[in-house]
């Protein structure tokens, strides 16, 4: 058994934010993780 555990701290900067924010959202769907902790 696998458990997939993700985090990402998605806050860092404004610059590029929704291009940031598609490419982490691409990332999840893609990787099917178990949990995701997101941070700021």
């Amino acid at each position: 058994m696998k458990l997939r555990i993700l985090t990402f701290n998605v806050f860092f900067d404004e610059v590029a934010r929704s291009v940031r924010m598609k490419a982490i959202g691409r990332f999840v769907e893609r990787t099917r993780p178990a949990v995701i902790g997101f941070q700021e």
